[in-house]
């Protein structure tokens, strides 16, 4: 449905937040995904090795909560 909604122009860009890389895999078999949006900020790097997949494949990486916790202290 979502790639249909981007066919006809009322979508501009499709877009996933909090997945797996498994997840991804799956969307980009039902439609192009041209970002994606994991946590990641100064202390909490967990998601870097998931950066290095859909980066490589053209996806946009938009990290977000990159002060999260350090303004938490």
């Amino acid at each position: 449905m979502t790639a249909d909604l981007e066919a006809e122009g009322k979508v501009r860009a499709i877009g996933l937040s909090n997945h797996s890389p498994e997840q991804l895999a799956v969307a980009r078999r039902i439609a192009p995904v041209d970002a994606v949006q994991p946590p990641l900020s100064l202390l909490n790097r967990s998601a870097e090795p998931e950066i290095d997949w859909p980066a490589g494949r053209g996806t946009g990486v938009i990290p977000y909560q990159p002060l999260h916790f350090v303004a938490a202290q």
